[in-house]
This record gives C-alpha cells, sequence and structure tokens, in this order.
C-alpha cells in the first residue's frame, strides 16, 4: 500500500518533533515506533477488481460551479474575501454533497493515535477526524493511478470533526478506534488546484461551521479579513473610521488565549495559495495530496488508542469535555484561559504603557504632541500581508 505507506512515514516526521517538544514525554503511553500505532487489519488496500468496478460505475457528481473553481489570491483582498464567503457557505450548506453529489470516503476516520480520554487527551494526528470528499476531476485522477496532472478547478473538501464524545469512538479487540456516530463537520480544509497561481498549484482553505451567535470575537471567523490591520470583523473599531484611542483588547495582536474577550487582529490568513499546509503535504509522492481511494473503498488506516478510556477530569460548564493543549482541533486556534486561573502562568505578552515615558518625551523634544489618530494613519500593515508565494515558474534569485 504505497499511499499508505508515504503517509505514515509523513505522520511519524510530523509525530517525532511534536513529541520532541513535549516535555511529559518521558512518561507517554505512545510508543516510540510507528509502525505499532497503525492496526495492521487496517492496511487492506482494495483489490484491482474493486477498483475497476467503482471506476467503472461510480456517479462522479457534477463539476464544481464556476465561482468555486478559481479562488483570488491575497494581493486581491476584495476578490478574495468575496470567493472565501462563497466556498464557506458551499460548506457550510454541503453543497459538495447536497447539490452536486461528489463521492467521499467510506467513514469518519482518525489520522493518528490517541492517548488518554477521548476529549480531553492528547491527540497526535495531523487533523482531527476527518472525511474527504472529491470532485469530478479528483476520481477520475484517482481512477488513472495518480499519475497524470490534476486540471485545474478540481477541488478536495475535507470534513473535520473535533475529537470528543459525540464521535461515539470505541476500541475494538486490537485497540484500534472506530468512529460509531454518523456526526456533522464542525469545520473543513479544502484544495482547489489552480496551477498558475503558485509553485505548489493549489489553494489552500480553512472553514468553522456558523455559531449563532457567536459567543466570541474569535467565532466570527476567518475568512474574510478586513483592513490594513487584518481583522475579522467590519465592526473591529466601533463604527469609528479611525479609533480615538487604543483599545486594550487588541492586544496582544492575532487570536490568542488568554482572554475569551480578545479581539481577533492581524491575523494568519486560513486560507491562501502556497499557505502553511505545504509543510506536511510537500512530502506527497504527487500533486502535493495524500488522497486515495482506499479511503473510498475501505475504512482507511485505523489507529490505536492508549492510555485510560475514563476521564478523569469534570465537564466544563457547557458539558463538554474541556480542551486540553496539543489536541489536534480547530479549537486550538480558540482555546482561551478560564477567568481567575491559577497555575503560576504568566503572561510572554508586553503590555503597552498607559502613558509616554517622561524620560523619553524629555529627550525627543524636538516634536510635539502626537494623536492616537494621527499614529493611527502611519500604521505598519500587519505582517498577514507579509506572505510571499512562490510563483508556478519557481522563486526568483532574489525576494
Amino acid at each position: 500500500m504505497k499511499i499508505t505507506v508515504l503517509y505514515v512515514s509523513a505522520l511519524s516526521l510530523f509525530l517525532m518533533a511534536l513529541m520532541s517538544c513535549d516535555e511529559k514525554n518521558g512518561g507517554n503511553a505512545l510508543p516510540p515506533d510507528p509502525k505499532e500505532w497503525v492496526c495492521e487489519s487496517s492496511t487492506v488496500e482494495p483489490s484491482p477488481e474493486e477498483i475497476e468496478q467503482f471506476c467503472g460505475t461510480a456517479d462522479r457528481g457534477l463539476p464544481a460551479p464556476d465561482f468555486l473553481r478559481k479562488p483570488s489570491p491575497v494581493s486581491r483582498l476584495g476578490d478574495k474575501n468575496a470567493y472565501d464567503i462563497r466556498m464557506r457557505d458551499f460548506l457550510r450548506a454541503k453543497g459538495y454533497v447536497n447539490e452536486l453529489g461528489w463521492p467521499g470516503d467510506m467513514n469518519w476516520r482518525l489520522t493518528g493515535p490517541y492517548v488518554g480520554p477521548i476529549g480531553s487527551g492528547q491527540a497526535y494526528g495531523v487533523h482531527p477526524a476527518v472525511r474527504i470528499y472529491y470532485s469530478p476531476e479528483m476520481i477520475e485522477w484517482l481512477c488513472g493511478g495518480r499519475v497524470t496532472e490534476i486540471p485545474d478547478g478540481a477541488i478536495i473538501v475535507k470534513e473535520m470533526h473535533s475529537i470528543n464524545a459525540s464521535l461515539g469512538v470505541t476500541i475494538d479487540a486490537e485497540g484500534c478506534m472506530v468512529i460509531n456516530a454518523d456526526a456533522e463537520p464542525d469545520s473543513w480544509t479544502i484544495m482547489v488546484k489552480q496551477k498558475d497561481e503558485s509553485r505548489d498549484g493549489w489553494y489552500w482553505g480553512n472553514y468553522i461551521t456558523e455559531y449563532d451567535p457567536p459567543t466570541s470575537s474569535w467565532q466570527v471567523g476567518n475568512p474574510p479579513i478586513f483592513d490594513i490591520s487584518a481583522v475579522t470583523d467590519e465592526s473591529f473599531f466601533g463604527g469609528e473610521t479611525t479609533p480615538g484611542e487604543p483599545n486594550p483588547l487588541w492586544f496582544p495582536t492575532g487570536y490568542v488565549y488568554e482572554s475569551s474577550n480578545k479581539i481577533p487582529d492581524i491575523v494568519p490568513a486560513f486560507s491562501d495559495y502556497g499557505n502553511y499546509c505545504i509543510n506536511c503535504h510537500g512530502s506527497a509522492e504527487s500533486e502535493q495530496t495524500f488522497v486515495s481511494l482506499d479511503n473510498v473503498l475501505t475504512p482507511g488506516l485505523r489507529y490505536k488508542h492508549y492510555g485510560p478510556l475514563r476521564n478523569e477530569n469534570p465537564p466544563g460548564d457547557d458539558g463538554e469535555p474541556p480542551h486540553l493543549p496539543g489536541e489536534s482541533t480547530r479549537q486550538n486556534f480558540s482555546a482561551v484561559r478560564g477567568e481567575g486561573t491559577v497555575d503560576n502562568y504568566v503572561s510572554p505578552f508586553s503590555k503597552p504603557l498607559p502613558a509616554p515615558d517622561p524620560e523619553f518625551l524629555e529627550f525627543y523634544d524636538q516634536l510635539g504632541a502626537v494623536t492616537f489618530p494621527e499614529v493611527w494613519d502611519l500604521r505598519l500593515p500587519a505582517e498577514t500581508y507579509d506572505h510571499i508565494v512562490s510563483a508556478a515558474d519557481g522563486p526568483d534569485d532574489f525576494i
């Protein structure tokens, strides 16, 4: 199973790096040999006859509409936002199934082993629970043996779900985790092929389900992104074109876990060409993707569970198991520290002074008072926009 070997090899490299950074790894129940993480019975690939039968008779569904086939780069932010909102709404409506009828994986599956109680333990996968759907172009490529060039406009949709009790995970006789629930996704990642837009040729996107109503500012979402300061909500400035004074809830910038009231700014773009996804996908055998008919025609790889199943921690106020740092779910972007938490935590972030340093003003006395609106007009663009995508014909000699 060639694709399986490549995927497990990439996963092994990722997890070895993760485990090397884990201060508690000395007592980790996860075996050091990645070959032990995968259940042997799940590595059986579909037969040539099964593949021929599927490829000869399967309904490929309808191609994606034109407005989803060519995403705009961040350099055209208005067009990019418009595309991302259309894609987000398409995903939330599950248009890839309900409207277009795309084939998908046989079932939900996990992408790595898990240590501890489901939902409050440690996931060692590159994603949470996943289930993938394929546009007609992708099915043709898979049925052709993954050797041709994927055409522009092809789309891969990866449904994702946080690893928690709602998945109905059980452990079989081999110690393998099985997802029993037919869960609805709470986030998605996508790949859209456009070979002329970047060296890797893909638009990589990450979208989340709708919160109604949002309980925190981070739940408003990204995309879209607005303004030179890369904010996620047009009401960020409180309705003012130019704010009269800084808002303490702007700091520290980014998505920060310290307060549920933090307003996201200078955020990383979750959707873009040449995005961070290629850190792992660059190791794929072809076309920067690990997709395989194995997952369509079989349940796919199954991974083992280690450590206790019983949750020693009580559920949170919302009835869900408390999220722990390190679980590979989208909550990593949004987890916040509980109010009044006492654990000797020291914030690594500096805080702006409430007033200018008198010694600074005395030394630089050539300038008069400068108002915040004057400073605001001269602010630097967010580093969000610093990302330079390698062109389709390769990087320039000098960047």
